[in-house]
């Protein structure tokens, strides 16, 4: 993991930014913004510890566990590029999740303090925030939607589907093994079966131990209004 001071000018995504509205606030004026950069595994948050930091992924994804308190920490979801992490920290203690980089990813980070001191003055940016808050509970309800399909199969390839989108390009880079069988809901070996007729029937390529390219549909929230579904490609 690396740490640098990160010139907002100066980036090629700062239109799209998920800080912009805060880094461009006449009071953020003075304050650095760090990118923080993670190899694939890197960790970038641990449930329960102090957050300091709003976290926007700039490029890449992050896996996220929780622990319930039930059984140990489990996948529950994957977060690509345009999210905002620690949201929680502005009302709780910390991260109710760990984060770890699924690919090579960069963040870009602001500090809690001075959020929380602009946010009573500043509805525009609570409004903003609240939006992004909104934004990441629903791909988790995306993600939570693939355990209520029928069978193994129709939930391998909706994760397969959701790791596309999450990671914006349909060269996917699949968790480990343990965790992808969990953001199924399957068994590991049952999991390996259904990317095994996955590639059979054609939908996936495979690229490597931990890379392929998924040929299915990639859900479209916005699309699915009136009928079709996670799978609906429609």
């Amino acid at each position: 993991m690396t740490m640098s001071r990160h010139v907002c000018n100066e980036c090629a995504t700062r239109q799209q930014c998920a800080l912009r509205p805060l880094v461009t606030d006449p009071a953020f004026e003075g304050h650095a913004v760090h990118e923080r950069r993670l190899d694939a595994g890197g960790s970038l948050l641990q449930q329960g510890e102090p957050a300091r930091a709003l976290h926007a992924i700039k490029v890449g994804a992050v896996l996220l566990r929780r622990n319930p308190g039930l059984g140990g920490a489990r996948a529950v979801g994957v977060l690509g590029a345009g999210h905002v992490l620690s949201l929680r920290a502005l009302l709780a203690d910390g991260p109710g999740t760990d984060a770890v980089a699924v690919v090579p990813t960069r963040v870009c980070e602001v500090p809690l303090p001075l959020v929380r001191a602009l946010l009573p003055s500043r509805p525009a940016l609570v409004a903003h925030l609240a939006r992004h808050q909104v934004r990441v509970t629903e791909t988790l309800a995306d993600w939570s939607a693939v355990a209520r399909l029928p069978d193994a199969l129709s939930r391998v390839a909706a994760v397969l589907g959701l790791l596309a989108r999450e990671q914006g390009t349909r060269t996917v880079v699949l968790p480990a093994r343990d965790d992808l069988a969990e953001l199924a809901g399957c068994a590991p070996e049952t999991t390996s079966r259904a990317l095994a007729r996955l590639q059979r029937d054609g939908l996936l390529r495979r690229e490597g131990r931990r890379h392929l390219v998924w040929e299915g549909p990639i859900p479209n929230p916005g699309k699915t209004r009136g009928g079709g579904g996670i799978l609906s490609g429609a």
